[in-house]
């Protein structure tokens, strides 16, 4: 049987060592504090589906200040969780950029997601919610994306 490496060194044109990765991710947070309070214009089509891509963007970039403390002391493998729920909120934020239309889509999601945690408060008859919670979020998946902009509006 040939012999397997584990923990061997990743190796990457543009990075000597870990020191360079970690500058580099630390000058690309950088840019965000710096940048991400600045007022800007964004497209039509962004209108909706922008300020969930902001969110996503600026949870990817918490994340990773938390991924490098762990790996400054080397505690890597600690992080793995961590790096895993960047790369999702990576790809969730580039789709919702690539097709904003399916912004509604994720909207939905959350709000199954927080009516079925919400459900499971009142089943185990848990303190601070009551049935018109869930017909709160009932209401808004019965309704549509537009529905949806135009109540927030």
């Amino acid at each position: 049987m040939a012999e397997e490496l584990f923990n061997g060194a990743a190796v990457h044109e543009g990075f000597h060592d870990l020191a360079d990765l970690r500058a580099f991710a630390r000058k690309l947070i950088e840019h965000w504090d710096r940048w991400q309070m600045k007022p800007f214009h964004m497209k039509g089509e962004y209108e909706v589906g922008g300020p969930i891509l902001w969110s996503f963007t600026n949870h990817v970039v918490n994340l990773m200040r938390t991924v490098l403390d762990l790996s400054e002391k080397d505690r890597g493998i600690i992080a793995v969780p961590l790096i895993r729920l960047i790369v999702e909120n990576t790809m969730t934020g580039m789709w919702l950029y690539l097709e904003p239309s399916n912004t509604w889509a994720v909207l939905t999601e959350g709000f199954q997601k927080r009516r079925a945690a919400i459900k499971g408060v009142i089943e185990i008859e848990g303190e601070g919610f009551d049935k018109s919670d869930l017909d709160e979020i009932d209401q808004i998946l019965k309704g549509t994306a537009e529905g949806l902009v135009d109540s927030w509006g």
